[in-house]
């Protein structure tokens, strides 16, 4: 989306201090290098992408940061993480934490002293046996050769990570300097070409390659030999990015020279931006245990939401989405953290930034300080809400070739003969992207006192001190979407030319192209190339509605039904919510008739989630269930409290609150709707099932679609004629 207008004014815009610029979306070091050299196989591109690193990019202190944010490197010992997240493959099977089976005889092919340095490690059983394979499953993902091994070192101090560092991390964070670089690089040469040799097997082309940082998969050293006598599809999809170990040596020993001619070395030092970013990220990190899975050498938030939901165009991955955010990946304030360090946020006033690095291209026509030509018009066409909200538009070159076939065209290009955009015009960082919808609070200048002089504010705030997500929030962005959706379909109308069905899509953050506000308004009766290319991000509107008006009510509910003695409070706690929310409270409280299973039960699981939850929604499961007989029985010897009081239940936190909320949502439906099965990844569902058997409900929760319970929801039907893109 970069580009998708021309500036006709200068920007006056100042961004707050970062350790890096973006041109495009990119939130990590890792992206921006793909952005910058989508290729690196040749020692001038290694040589280019060292200088960047250096010069633009806040030079290895901030990478080291960006690395520590991610769990990659323990800011401690300087050392590569060996835990289960990140999954660092290469790294737990040097440091014996994994073990890769008949492996071992491989292992005897390096000398003594290349064993304790170095260590041979293999692909996958299946990537190994497909080498040959032109699928498209398996090109790119299959090994490179018939014979393709991975030699990694021992060494898991983070200087030796990518060959990006070699010889440039500074003193301060234990790097050693480029003539040290220089001997070990060559040192790697020498013992892979032993392996290949003694092994057996292997001809005399033996390749060996790396992948530089932003093109690589794994964050730990690796160095690609391959058998060249024998290469499968592999080799030619990857040779973008695979760069010869040679040419690494070549300008490492260019760089080893110049730095004894000049006196010094190559290494980077802290500049104050690294500092206060450092700090920064320290601050974040106490905050809040979040971890990566480290999905593809994934070291941001946007990379790895990508990697972990390749597809996101429904209501379920949305909502899966805001689940990984708020329970895996840190929370809004790691998001907020992620996009201040690339500039796209000031962390002075929390607004969008709009000057040119990085350029943000809705925020700054939303801010005026750009202006795309002939949109006035345009513009008018949003009637009563054209002080909230902008129309803007795609490059004209990219709206003329929206029917294109042409492979540079499909995914750049508009998506219908008529798509515009929907911005919004409050820049503060809560609407960036709908990810962050109802998580983040608004300022407080913006937050309303209470009538009564601020009593009944205070006892509610005092309330609300745990609760996950703060009920205002969510009710302003059901709001802000509802206006937004209003205004789309107004826009269309009084612009004119415009089809019936008009779609109305948002790309939720991992997928995004551009850091700020825009809501696709796509003619759905002319749909080019790029709409089918993008399917896969296209989240529908009301899908968005329908997750933030569940996630509003069930936290409306939840606080509502805390004072079932004091009734009055309860009713106060509804001022302000909408009509369509109170009458969903107020069903749902006529449902329990305030008896005893309205009591709302106060747990700690596994010391890192604080569940607040109505008794009666514990309740749902059947009877003969363990988890039944658990809460059913107030004084259960079963529970221990913690030092609050509270029922502490030492379960896996993040399975049992997937339970819970899918109990919310039986609880919250009413019979005429059906909820499916949760929906698990891969890496979610064994320990999901493993709990859910031990509670006795496994196969409740798994086995097929149910009934809702509550009627909290009406049954009307669904609006939208694009709900299912």
């Amino acid at each position: 989306m970069r580009g998708v207008g021309e500036e006709t004014s200068p920007s006056s815009a100042t961004s707050s201090p970062t350790t890096f610029s973006s041109i495009g979306a990119a939130t990590s070091l890792k992206e921006r290098i793909i952005e910058k050299l989508p290729e690196i196989n040749d020692a001038a591109q290694f040589r280019q992408v060292r200088e960047i690193l250096r010069t633009e990019l806040g030079g290895t202190g901030s990478l080291r940061d960006e690395l520590v944010f991610a769990g990659i490197v323990d800011p401690k010992t300087n050392l590569l993480t060996t835990n289960e997240k990140p999954f660092n493959v290469f790294a737990r099977i040097t440091s014996g934490q994994l073990v890769q089976s008949g492996m071992d005889h491989e292992q005897l092919a390096l000398d003594t002293a290349n064993r304790e340095k170095f260590k041979i490690c293999c692909n996958q059983a299946t990537h190994n046996l497909h080498w040959d394979s032109s699928d498209p499953n398996w090109v790119g993902k299959a090994s490179m050769s018939r014979r393709h091994r991975f030699l990694c070192s021992k060494d898991l101090h983070w200087q030796w990570f990518n060959a990006l560092v070699f010889g440039l991390v500074g003193e301060k964070h234990g790097g050693t300097g480029i003539a040290a670089a220089v001997a070990y690089v060559q040192s790697m040469k020498q013992a892979a070409l032993q392996y290949a040799k003694n092994v057996g097997g292997w001809s005399d082309q033996v390749g060996l390659f790396v992948n530089v940082f932003g093109h690589n998969s794994v964050n730990s050293l690796f160095v690609h030999i391959v058998d060249l006598a024998e290469t499968g599809p592999s080799a030619k999809a990857l040779a973008y990015k695979n760069l010869p170990l040679d040419d690494v040596i070549k300008v490492l020993l260019e760089e080893a020279a110049n730095a004894q001619v000049k006196g010094n070395d190559m290494r980077t030092t802290s500049t104050a931006a690294e500092e206060v970013d450092a700090e920064n990220k320290e601050k974040t990190r106490k905050q809040r245990a979040f971890f990566f899975a480290g999905t593809d050498g994934a070291t941001s938030l946007k990379q790895e939401i990508t990697g972990r939901i390749p597809v996101l165009r429904d209501a379920a991955a949305y909502r899966e989405a805001r689940r990984l955010l708020l329970e895996e990946l840190g929370g809004p304030s790691a998001l907020k953290e992620e996009l201040s360090r690339a500039g796209f946020v000031s962390r002075e006033t929390e607004k969008l930034t709009t000057g040119t690095s990085p350029f943000n291209i809705f925020a700054r026509v939303a801010s005026g300080v750009m202006e795309q030509p002939g949109m006035a018009q345009e513009n008018a066409a949003l009637g009563q809400y054209g002080d909230r909200f902008c129309i803007c538009r795609n490059l004209p070159v990219n709206d003329e070739h929206w029917d294109s076939e042409d492979p540079q065209w499909i995914g750049k290009a508009s998506m219908s003969r008529r798509h515009r955009f929907l911005t919004t015009r409050d820049l503060h960082w809560r609407w960036f992207n709908a990810l962050c919808f109802g998580l983040v609070p608004a300022p407080k200048d913006d937050e309303s006192s209470a009538s009564d002089g601020g009593g009944t504010r205070q006892r509610l705030q005092t309330a609300q001190e745990e609760a996950a997500i703060d009920t205002k929030c969510l009710q302003a962005a059901v709001d802000e979407v509802e206006a937004m959706k209003a205004a789309a379909v107004l826009y269309t109308k009084n612009m004119g030319g415009w089809s019936q069905r008009v779609g109305l899509f948002f790309h939720v953050f991992g997928h995004n192209s551009v850091n700020s506000l825009h809501l696709h308004i796509v003619d759905l009766e002319e749909t080019g190339p790029s709409f089918t290319k993008q399917n896969c991000k296209n989240v529908p509107l009301e899908s968005v509605l329908k997750v933030l008006k569940e996630e509003s009510a069930i936290a409306t509910i939840s606080e509502v039904t805390r004072f079932e003695d004091d009734p009055a409070l309860a009713a106060t706690m509804l001022v302000g919510r909408t009509a369509s929310t109170r009458r969903r409270v107020t069903e749902k409280m006529a449902v329990m008739n305030w008896n005893g299973d309205s009591e709302v039960v106060e747990m700690n699981i596994g010391g890192e989630f604080m569940l607040q939850v109505c008794k009666a929604t514990l309740l749902l499961v059947p009877q003969d269930s363990l988890m039944y007989k658990l809460f059913a029985n107030e004084h259960s010897p079963h529970f221990l409290q913690d030092a609050n009081g509270r029922i502490f239940l030492d379960f896996p936190p993040a399975s049992f609150k997937r339970i819970v909320d899918h109990l919310r949502l039986l609880q919250l439906a009413p019979p005429d709707r059906l909820v499916p099965p949760p929906v698990l990844s891969s890496t979610e569902e064994h320990e999901f099932r493993i709990l859910a058997s031990i509670l006795g409900i496994e196969e409740f929760l798994m086995a097929k679609p149910q009934q809702g319970r509550g009627g909290v929801y009406s049954s009307s039907p669904v609006r939208s004629t694009h709900e299912g893109f």
